[in-house]
């Protein structure tokens, strides 16, 4: 995502939200689908998404839980709303594809921050290492480790791992693990 909003020039001016208020098991989300209609979710998040502040350009729904959720929001407004692949899609050609189309209509519509570079190179056929941006500590929680928001170590691991995080497959609902990389402590 990080790598996305770099290539719009934005560095602060973005928001980013979820379809649910808590995490989905990713091999669950789509028998999650009906609960985005539960009236009582459906009124926390249109006023979650109701309450994001500053002049909204554009809204970018990335995947099906979040394309579903935004065409269930009573008042969104009448700005651009682009739906592309979620990042962790399986079909990384379509997912390319159709960011690089994003970030073409978006460099069009949103205004860059000051310190940000809308004129970065826009993705290739395939996602690069130069893609890629870590998560600004900023955005992160307090007291978490400098290297968490940086998953280049993992991408360059063999075997590859995208994430510094994962799910433990023997325990799911409760250990999530951190690998640090190999010049951490």
């Amino acid at each position: 995502m990080q790598g996305f909003l770099a290539k719009l020039g934005l560095t602060r001016g973005y928001v980013l939200l979820n379809a649910f208020a808590y995490a989905l098991l990713p091999s669950k989300a789509q028998r999650a689908t009906p609960i985005l209609r539960e009236p009582q979710h459906l009124a926390w998040r249109n006023a979650l998404l109701d309450a994001v502040t500053g002049p909204l350009q554009a809204v970018v729904a990335f995947g099906a839980q979040a394309r579903g959720a935004v065409r269930l929001w009573d008042d969104r407004p009448d700005v651009p709303l682009l739906e592309v692949p979620h990042p962790s899609s399986r079909d990384a050609a379509r997912l390319v594809a159709e960011w690089h189309d994003a970030v073409e209509t978006l460099r069009d519509v949103v205004t860059p921050d000051a310190d940000g570079d809308h004129a970065l190179p826009n993705y290739g056929p395939r996602f690069l290492e130069s893609d890629y941006a870590r998560i600004p500590a900023r955005d992160l929680p307090f007291g978490v480790p400098p290297w968490l928001g940086d998953d280049r170590a993992g991408r360059a691991a063999r075997p590859r791992r995208n994430n510094t995080v994962e799910r433990l497959g023997s325990d799911l609902l409760h250990t999530i693990v951190w690998t640090a990389p190999p010049d951490q402590p």
